[in-house]
């Protein structure tokens, strides 16, 4: 223990205040959009506008863009719809989230490969 027996410390890490607290419940206002993106990036990165819109642009950068996908309900839920999350959770800043649901889409290529190769 630090000298004088203090250390750091962050009060109620995993709360979300302006929700949880009971002053919060008992008002009828709900939590402005900025303050719900503060809440959703990690403490000390940027939650304005301006910082979600450039670390978007930094991870939009691929040459040919995917501009449509098929309609197929299973496609969609395990391959599509899990990489816009990756790419929400990037511009939030949840970077174990990105890491995590690229690493799940890469399994669902690979069984869907292996399927297709049995097919074949």
């Amino acid at each position: 223990m630090p000298e004088g027996g203090k250390f750091n410390a962050w009060i109620n890490p995993l709360a979300f205040l302006e929700v949880d607290q009971p002053w919060a419940t008992a008002e009828k206002t709900p939590p402005s959009a900025e303050t719900i993106l503060s809440f959703l990036c990690p403490p000390g990165t940027p939650a304005d506008s301006a910082s979600l819109v450039e670390r978007y642009k930094r991870i939009s950068t691929e040459p040919v863009r995917l501009f449509a996908a098929p309609a197929e309900p299973r496609i969609l839920e395990k391959l599509v719809w899990p990489l816009r999350h990756a790419k929400a959770s990037y511009v939030v800043g949840n970077n174990l989230a990105v890491v995590a649901l690229c690493g799940m889409v890469s399994e669902m290529v690979a069984l869907l490969l292996w399927q297709l190769a049995r097919r074949a």
